[in-house]
């Protein structure tokens, strides 16, 4: 495609993108468990109107638009309070949860090489059920991440094993609140009293379930100790954009106190233009999510996100409830955030997923990996609540259809296939076959995802890595 000779008019382009559109999944239906966080629609009006405000405006240099800085500032403050956060607590509002966790990883960084520059080769510790945005950071900032188990039924950090990995060159230890796949909240304050041990930072990751835990303690419900109050946190990291309800691109990222912060901003003055001070990773943004954010802090109020947080708390608990009661599932570990993992000894997970989503269930199946077994993953949202009755009905005559589906023989054979090959050596002709035997080649995806789930579940991760880089390598491309 190319840039057209002459333009169309306003209503053949929205009516092109509508044609585009037709083909996407229906979220206000309520039988996605994730990725649009959705609340009511004057909600949803109010959020758009202040964007459309400011959706031109700048965020790169506050000095010009004085408006956003009061915006940012109080947005950071009223986030920071929300998670307990004293008077010295100070952030900035970033674009999403994961450049709100390279910037703690580059913090750390930083604050290691002024307080602790004997250290060459960094490192910092995470579950292996931390996101995977640390180790996009870790990749980026050249920082080593050493990985360590979870407790097989709780699903939350192995202490031990945490105490075991830090050494000398350890500056991070990274807790999660609640991780993504299961909802489980780590031993923060365990981990808190080892980063006080051994003088190194402490990240809490509430991307996802920082702001809703933090409504649901309000409720009386019992939550894991994990944001400011605990001693030993020095820094969290909280999407505004999931269930604070903010348009996409708002997170923010907080430090205990300013002299922390300070390792987190960039400044450049050798060069011929503009004064540069990046706090965070962007430099030109537009300052719509800004205040998108900070219109639905308002607008909701205290009282309406923990009137949401109620509704979603009895819906993720009926829901559980409901999984318990089909022989054939169970919930994983312990959440406490509205994400319930479901796994299985007795039917294959993915052959569910597909069935489930024949009938417009959208779940999240996710392979086993690093000694966790396979399972699907719901996202409770409020579009959500008024459908788990039906929705635990498919999941049973589904279980009923699949139940006696056996893995196909290729999974093992690529698995043995797998074990003899060092993934660092599969060149690309190499990766384009195996693309091929498992019916991906040439970047089209099956219409059903078992056989490739059931494949992922078994290779090595960074055998799986390879291969699903070339896989998109080819998929997100130009075609004439």
């Amino acid at each position: 495609m190319r840039i057209p000779s002459q333009g169309k008019s306003r209503q053949a382009v929205l009516d092109t993108l509508r044609d585009y559109r037709a083909a996407d999944p229906d979220w206000s239906e309520g039988k996605i468990f994730g990725y649009i966080f959705h609340a009511e629609d004057d909600v949803v009006e109010t959020i758009e109107e202040a964007f459309r405000m400011y959706m031109w405006d700048n965020a790169l240099d506050p000095s010009v638009f004085p408006s956003l800085l009061r915006l940012e500032t109080e947005v950071v403050e009223m986030a920071a309070k929300h998670v307990n956060g004293n008077d010295e607590v100070v952030g900035n509002f970033t674009s999403g949860g994961t450049e709100s966790c390279m910037l703690a990883i580059k913090t750390a960084r930083d604050w290691a090489r002024v307080h602790k520059p004997q250290i060459k080769e960094p490192e910092m510790i995470l579950p292996v059920t931390a996101h995977p945005a640390f180790h996009k950071g870790a990749h980026y900032f050249d920082v080593k991440t050493v990985t360590v188990p979870v407790d097989p039924q709780t699903l939350v950090a192995d202490m031990t094993a945490v105490k075991a990995a830090i050494n000398d060159n350890t500056i991070l230890l990274v807790g999660s609140a609640g991780c993504f796949a299961f909802g489980t909240v780590d031993p923060i304050a365990e981990l808190g009293q080892l980063a006080l041990k051994h003088d190194i930072l402490l990240h809490v990751d509430g991307c996802i379930g920082g702001f809703i835990l933090s409504c649901y303690e309000k409720l009386g419900y019992k939550v894991t100790p994990h944001d400011f109050r605990v001693p030993g946190v020095t820094s969290m990291s909280m999407d505004l954009h999931k269930y604070a309800f903010a348009a996409k691109g708002a997170s923010v990222i907080l430090h205990k106190n300013k002299a922390l912060r300070k390792h987190q901003i960039f400044a450049h003055s050798g060069w011929t233009g503009y004064t540069i001070i990046n706090p965070t990773i962007q430099s030109t943004k537009s300052a719509g999510p800004l205040a998108g954010a900070w219109a639905v802090f308002q607008y909701l109020g205290e009282e309406g996100y923990l009137r949401i947080a109620k509704e979603l708390k009895a819906a993720t608990d009926k829901f559980a409830a409901g999984i318990e009661a089909i022989p054939e599932l169970h919930v994983m570990g312990k959440p406490e955030a509205p994400l319930v993992a479901v796994g299985s000894e007795r039917v294959n997970i993915f052959e569910l997923c597909d069935e489930m989503k024949a009938r417009g269930w959208h779940l999240g199946p996710q392979p086993g990996a690093m000694g966790v077994p396979e399972s699907f993953h719901i996202t409770m949202l409020p579009f959500n609540t008024d459908k788990i009755d039906a929705v635990l009905k498919d999941l049973r005559e589904c279980v009923a259809m699949v139940k006696d589906r056996v893995v196909p023989p290729i999974v093992a054979q690529l698995k043995a296939m797998a074990a003899g090959i060092d993934p660092d050596k599969l060149d690309d002709a190499a990766v384009e076959n195996i693309l091929k035997m498992v019916g991906i080649g040439g970047g089209g995806l099956p219409g059903k995802m078992a056989e490739i789930n059931n494949i992922l579940n078994v290779l090595p991760p960074k055998f799986s890595d390879k291969v699903l880089t070339a896989f998109y390598n080819e998929w997100n491309r130009y075609k004439a």
